[in-house]
């Protein structure tokens, strides 16, 4: 599931709630894309969350710099044998036509040229000064053109080439840019353009001399299988997190590791610093709009840390007692995962990310896994109306 892993971080550790988690949300930052902005107000009720008191005091910290076990300061629930339920929403006959109506395909014609609205598959490179620039990479982005999704002049630069075309686009970061190294900035982006996808006629004929299908039926029925993979990976990862909840609910935490509640407020703060750059405010602007006093947002900060320990904890202490490591070869094939998915290799994705929550976004997704395996899992599908 894409960029799934480090939103597990975010979402299940720190219990944000203020402006949504999804489960794909891409967490990093992404050089090429525009600034955006939200439509709706930047006011998200901030003031309905803020605790009365920080959630913990300097005695309920403990120094983790040396060898200390996460088992010793935790009272873990039982986890083996937990009794689940995955439920996995019902794909209809209504779901697969306005996803054929919506979805796009791939033009067989090998000089497809991009047009507007097209989807251009595209790998790219950003160089400033001839140097490439963190985020400014990309392989087999699906870009779709006119969304606005890249800084100015990026997707128009890519109308009229060809599939299998490579352009140069000599392009200015903004100079309200929210990566103050780039913006203002002259850059040259080197995009390659791979495939290119377009909305179909819903008939024979249509796919028939611009696809590689047979014809109507065989789309329909690749569309259904693809909805209905979806829906169990979507189902997974809900039952993978309950797993997780369910442990945490019932443990209890008696002492915070210092470096995991350190880190849990960083993401915090980082979370608002990006939310807040969206409208070009700073981070004392953004919570006054938000109706939030300096020490509302410190004490909210504090819950956010503490709740972020108390997951990662738990994850730690399940993993001592169920002799997980980052040696083992599920977790080696996690983390090369994340990294894949993030477009960056092992050693960009610690620099980027900070190792301490790369750890912990890992741990989680093996120990998730761990929980699920060694759980008594039932399986039923279910309508729409009944997930909601």
């Amino acid at each position: 599931m894409k960029k799934r892993f480090l939103a597990v971080v975010m979402c299940v550790c720190l219990g944000i709630s203020i402006a949504g988690c999804g489960k794909e949300s891409d967490s990093k930052e992404d050089s090429t894309k525009a600034e955006g902005k939200e439509e709706n107000s930047t006011t998200n009720d901030l003031s309905s969350v803020v605790p009365s008191e920080p959630a913990y005091k300097e005695e309920d910290l403990i120094d983790d710099s040396g060898e200390v076990k996460a088992l010793d300061y935790v009272e873990l629930a039982s986890y083996i044998g937990l009794e689940l339920t995955k439920e996995i929403t019902e794909v209809t006959d209504e779901d697969v036509q306005t996803e054929m109506e919506k979805a796009k395909v791939a033009i067989k014609e090998e000089n497809a040229i991009v047009a507007d609205k097209d989807t251009a598959v595209i790998d790219f490179t950003g160089k400033h000064e001839g140097v490439a620039f963190q985020g400014g990479t990309g392989t087999d982005y699906e870009l779709v053109i006119g969304s606005n999704t890249f800084i100015s002049g990026f997707e128009d630069g890519l109308i009229g080439v060809k599939k299998g075309e490579t352009v140069d686009l000599n392009l200015t970061f903004p100079e309200n840019y929210k990566n103050g190294e780039l913006a203002g900035k002259d850059v040259v982006f080197t995009v390659t353009v791979k495939d290119v996808k377009r909305k179909p006629e819903l008939t024979d004929e249509w796919f028939q001399t611009n696809t590689e299908y047979a014809g109507l039926e065989e789309y329909k029925t690749q569309v259904r299988q693809r909805l209905e993979t979806e829906a169990d990976s979507d189902a997974q990862y809900i039952l993978e997190t309950n797993a997780l909840n369910t442990v945490v609910e019932n443990s209890k935490v008696n002492k915070y590791f210092k470096s995991f509640v350190e880190e849990g407020e960083k993401q915090y703060e980082n979370y608002l610093l990006t939310y807040a750059s969206y409208y070009n405010m700073g981070l004392s602007e953004f919570l006054a709009a938000n109706n939030m006093s300096e020490d509302d947002y410190a004490n909210t900060k504090s819950k956010q840390g503490a709740s972020y320990a108390q997951v990662a904890m738990i994850v730690d202490a399940i993993a001592e007692d169920a002799k997980l490591t980052t040696e083992d070869e599920e977790y080696q094939n996690l983390l090369a995962d994340l990294a894949s998915e993030y477009n960056m290799d092992i050693d960009g994705l610690n620099t980027f990310y900070g190792e301490k929550m790369v750890y912990t976004s890992v741990m989680s997704e093996y120990v998730m896994k761990h929980l699920v395996n060694n759980a008594n899992v039932t399986t039923k599908t279910v309508s729409e109306d009944e997930t909601n």
